[in-house]
């Protein structure tokens, strides 16, 4: 049995924090396609759905671009011409974009970093022989015009009078900025450029690989214009194909830096000839080719598997017939599967395990209503489809963190070892498992999936439990009549009090009752705390009688809540400034006597003081004077 130690994804910070503080589920940018001539699909972890835009886009054309917000709500796509919104209607100022419909990568969508809303749209035209070229250009969309719907704020800033119809973005190493790459006409020259809150700047040409020209003895036709180019998901590699020559292109790529380096040149006329559709796998291990052949329309396309470790290829369309072999284009989608698209097919193919060597090509797989087939597929920014083999959420210390596959397709075993030897139920067989962590760290959770034949497929993620935060109000707050206390239970990112139902970090309290607050930290897990507040009212009586049949009545007796007061000392002199009785304790009171005997009745002065913590949580001395009736 082999064991397939696929791929390590970590989580870090930028990844959670880049669509909002409290998911962990990654963004669905990419879960709506829509394909020439008029079919989409929603594609994600639950499956694949056919939808049709009420005829938009129905031209005989070849690629497009689509972007969906943070939800899987689709936004707006584009043939490269002409700009739709959600609606299926033609965005404000959506047209006379200068890609052209005829390519097979006519644009891809770019969101501008730091600016929700606002998005990049990259455009590609044709090379033809009869008509110049428009070269690469970009357009900007603002999503908060017209109600929602979009529309187009600038359009055709050209950055190249000349190049293919290859383009291609991906997330810098940053989490924050992009790149997107073009590739030159005549020349062996990449355009990289950076995207960043200020805008779109031609980052670096590099001069690498084979030079895109017309085909050597052909020279009237630009077929090697032709051809997709594709970030691999994880950003570290770059493959590109040249249809007319028939050669793919790999490259390994710093995504911090930009550079382009070790190409590998596959041109191999058994399986490249017409070389077209380029698309990596999930784990970026293997490259899934389309070529095809001579002509496009021709039953002689092939299906290819290409293992990046050793460059070995398997014809995934060998064994089919004839007329079955018209594969074109092939896309990843965010349910981490690849369709495939055919000429003149009404049936859309699927690499169910893309990840593997045995991936589980299904040639008629989704029903389309499109008689001429879909030539070319959806064109995104290959960030979008960096989807992590599992998800989980939430994790926080005491949750419960509820993990669910992405794709378990072709599994007949499930196996999660959550790393958590000193907790409960350390391991599991469910595809969708919860489980809670026994304390805050981090966990290397890893999922073992193994197929009919026993093969074993590994996968990791590094879960990171946080830690709850640990507000403090402090103890009991004693107030004297009138007065308030600020109460703050430290710095945290958010504040909800029961009581005012604020959202502020200070509540002012001059009213008795427990106060509870729940705070919540930059990591969204969440605490509460609570604190009393007590209102210290002094009972101090103005007579006494010692042969009172009332009990209260029968001593000079000071009533409060004693636990708010501090330091007390009371004194009391008759009408000579004779000191009879002392105390420091309020639970000691005057019964009317002195050294044993009665005192006379009559008027008597005392003075009392005492300390209490005040509004501004300071120590502050309190004293009260008076007179008290001793009577007989």
């Amino acid at each position: 049995m082999r064991n397939n130690l696929l791929v390590l994804f970590i989580l870090s910070a930028f990844f959670a924090n880049a669509q909002n503080r409290c998911s962990y589920i990654p963004l669905k940018e990419a879960e709506n396609l829509i394909f020439q001539p008029g079919v989409g699909i929603t594609a994600n972890s639950d499956g694949e759905i056919v939808f049709t835009p009420n005829g938009v886009m129905d031209d005989p054309g070849k690629g497009s671009a689509a972007i969906s917000d943070k939800e899987g709500n689709l936004l707006f796509f584009t043939n490269g011409m002409t700009v739709w919104n959600s609606n299926f209607n033609v965005m404000a100022k959506g047209s006379g974009l200068k890609g052209n419909l005829g390519c097979t990568q006519p644009a891809v969508i770019v969101p501008q970093p730091d600016d929700e809303g606002v998005y990049f749209v990259f455009t590609t035209d044709i090379i033809n022989k009869y008509i110049g070229t428009n070269g690469l250009n970009y357009s900007k969309i603002d999503m908060s015009k017209s109600n929602g719907l979009g529309e187009v704020i600038s359009k055709n800033t050209q950055l190249k009078a000349s190049c293919t119809e290859k383009i291609t973005a991906v997330k810098k190493s940053n989490g924050t900025d992009y790149w997107v790459m073009a590739h030159g006409w005549k020349n062996n020259e990449f355009y990289l450029y950076e995207v960043t809150n200020e805008g779109v700047a031609l980052s670096k040409t590099i001069e690498i690989g084979s030079v895109h020209d017309y085909l050597g003895t052909v020279t009237t036709e630009p077929v090697n214009t032709s051809g997709y180019m594709k970030f691999s998901p994880d950003g570290s590699k770059l493959a590109l194909a040249i249809l007319g020559d028939g050669i793919v292109e790999i490259f390994d790529f710093n995504n911090e830096t930009g550079s382009l380096s070790n190409p590998i040149p596959l041109s191999d006329e058994n399986y490249f000839t017409g070389a077209n559709g380029i698309e990596f796998s999930p784990n970026s291990k293997y490259l899934y080719v389309t070529s095809v052949g001579e002509l496009a329309d021709q039953h002689d396309n092939k299906l290819l598997q290409i293992d990046l470790s050793d460059n070995s290829i398997e014809d995934l369309s060998a064994s089919l017939p004839d007329l079955q072999k018209d594969a074109t284009s092939v896309q990843l989608t965010a349910g981490r599967k690849i369709i495939v698209s055919g000429h003149g097919k009404t049936f859309l193919g699927i690499i169910n395990n893309p990840d593997r060597d045995k991936c589980n090509f299904i040639h008629d797989y989704i029903s389309i209503n499109a008689i001429s087939g879909v030539k070319c597929l959806t064109n995104f920014c290959t960030s979008f489809l960096d989807m992590p083999p599992f998800l989980f959420d939430t994790k926080c210390f005491n949750d419960e963190t509820v993990f669910e596959i992405i794709n378990a397709s072709n599994s007949t075993e499930i196996i999660w070892d959550f790393d958590d030897a000193s907790g409960t139920s350390d391991l599991s067989d469910l595809e969708n498992p919860i489980h809670v962590f026994s304390e805050p760290g981090n966990y290397t959770v890893s999922l073992t999936l193994k197929d009919d034949a026993g093969d074993s497929y590994e996968y990791e993620r590094l879960v990171t439990i946080d830690s709850l935060p640990e507000p403090d109000l402090g103890a009991t707050k004693y107030l004297l009549p009138n007065a308030s206390t600020l109460l703050d239970p430290g710095e945290f990112y958010g504040y909800a009090w029961q009581l005012s139902g604020s959202e502020e970090r200070i509540e002012i309290a001059a009213e008795e009752g427990t106060f509870i607050v729940e705070v919540e930290n930059d990591k969204c897990c969440k605490k509460s705390t609570e604190v009393d507040v007590v209102i210290v009212k002094l009972s101090i009586p103005t007579a006494f009688k010692p042969s009172s049949a009332i009990e209260k009545n029968k001593k000079f007796t000071i009533a409060s809540h004693i636990e708010g007061i501090n330091d007390y000392k009371l004194f009391v002199y008759n009408r000579w400034g004779q000191e009879v009785f002392s105390s420091e304790d309020m639970n000691n009171s005057w019964n009317g006597t002195y050294n044993g005997e009665n005192c006379a009745k009559g008027a008597y002065a005392y003075v009392m003081s005492f300390t209490i913590i005040d509004e501004k949580q300071n120590q502050k001395e309190i004293s009260r004077k008076g007179q008290v009736i001793l009577v007989r």
